[in-house]
């Protein structure tokens, strides 16, 4: 007599790290999200923020070219890693190729998805809740934080044309988080012009009409772009570590 099947726990939140970019701005032999900074590769500070959170279930990683052995061996015990998959020739074609996969693999498409830059290393698992508690209210929620300097234009970047107003504007973090069936249908129906949209939520609003839910994001969650960035990085790192 066969054994009864184990039924398993359908996943509920799924992290896509991606680690795709070239990181030009850098100037590495290697992606900058390998380069060790404060002790260990970059790309490490968000995947195992992920792997700690009780709000994910399921990591994906997107990666360059020829990085997968070198990948895996940097995680070690793969805690929560479903997948390692290949990325495309930009942020957002990398995105879908990983929403995809989760499509095809039969995913919950009430899971809810995390497309996070794996080069914002200091993402938070208090964030990581909030945007998932969000999320359940408006199916899709987005990290901000308001902008506090003066807004000007300039469209040659040497003399200002105009000052902006800055009051309702905000700069956009990430991760940001929708159920996956959302992103299927907006990746799906901008696959022909994926290099239009800067980021995951904005796709979602010119496609479907999505208006994800804010939520306060984390000075400290920046993105790290240069060698400046890498700097201000280490400092905060050791200050949050004490």
């Amino acid at each position: 007599m066969d054994k009864p099947r184990r039924k398993t726990k359908p996943l509920q939140g799924i992290a896509i790290l991606l680690l795709g970019g070239k990181g030009e701005r850098y100037g590495s032999d290697i992606p900058k999200q390998y380069v060790a900074m404060a002790g260990k590769p970059l790309f490490l500070f968000a995947y195992e923020t992920f792997a700690r959170s009780e709000d994910i279930d399921a990591i994906l990683l997107v990666i360059p070219k020829g990085y997968k052995d070198k990948t895996l061996k940097l995680i070690g015990d793969k805690n929560k890693l479903i997948a390692i998959i290949e990325g495309g020739p930009s942020r957002e074609e990398s995105a879908y190729r990983a929403v995809s996969y989760l499509g095809k693999h039969h995913a919950d498409p009430y899971a809810f998805v995390f497309i996070h830059d794996a080069d914002r290393p200091l993402v938070s698992e208090n964030l990581i809740h909030k945007l998932k508690e969000a999320a359940k209210k408006n199916l899709a929620s987005i990290p901000v934080l308001p902008i506090a300097d003066s807004m000007c234009y300039s469209p040659n970047g040497e003399a200002v044309d105009h000052y902006g107003d800055r009051r309702g504007n905000y700069t956009v973090q990430t991760p940001q988080v929708a159920a996956l069936s959302l992103y299927l249908s907006a990746f799906n129906k901008a696959k022909d012009h994926l290099g239009d949209f800067t980021d995951d939520a904005s796709l979602l609003m010119s496609t479907i009409g999505t208006k994800p839910a804010m939520v306060r994001g984390e000075p400290t969650n920046i993105k790290v772009n240069d060698r400046d960035g890498q700097l201000l990085f280490e400092t905060l790192y050791r200050g949050l570590k004490g």
